[in-house]
């Protein structure tokens, strides 16, 4: 069984992680960089992103996600459903990531046009892996949602 926290270790290290979307209306598959905020210990994530951004679409279409982070020796996956949020949600993970240690600024990122349309995809995970070869052999644990 794979130790929540242990997975919140890799994405504090790892930072970026791969993003993948089933691209709309098709069967094709897009990956994007993003800098998930995880709350530690949890199946439970949030991305800041552009509200005219194809993922906001694509999710909206379909919620299935996969994240992916690599950190040294340890790769992370994790397939979840995402949900796209405003307002409120936005002000609220703008402020967290704002604070230590984050110091994530979206105006650094975005133009004053995607400010005013900031959206948040908030993930539950479904499914986690983390693999590791640091042993000298493959080890995995997994974590499912409980039913």
């Amino acid at each position: 069984m794979l130790d929540l926290y242990a997975a919140a270790d890799v994405m504090r290290t790892a930072e970026i992680a791969s993003l993948t979307t089933r691209v709309r209306n098709t069967a094709l598959l897009a990956s994007r960089l993003v800098h998930p905020l995880w709350s530690e210990g949890t199946a439970e994530g949030q991305i800041l992103t552009a509200g005219r951004s194809p993922k906001v679409g694509d999710i909206e279409q379909n919620p299935a996600v996969a994240l992916s982070w690599v950190a040294g020796t340890h790769h992370l996956l994790i397939e979840a459903t995402a949900a796209i949020h405003r307002g409120e949600a936005v002000q609220a993970l703008r402020a967290a990531l704002a604070s230590a240690p984050h110091g994530y600024r979206p105006e650094n990122f975005w133009s004053s046009t995607d400010l005013g349309a900031l959206v948040v995809i908030k993930l539950s995970a479904a499914r986690m892996e983390l693999s590791t070869f640091a042993t000298g052999g493959l080890v995995v644990g997994r974590w499912n949602r409980p039913e």
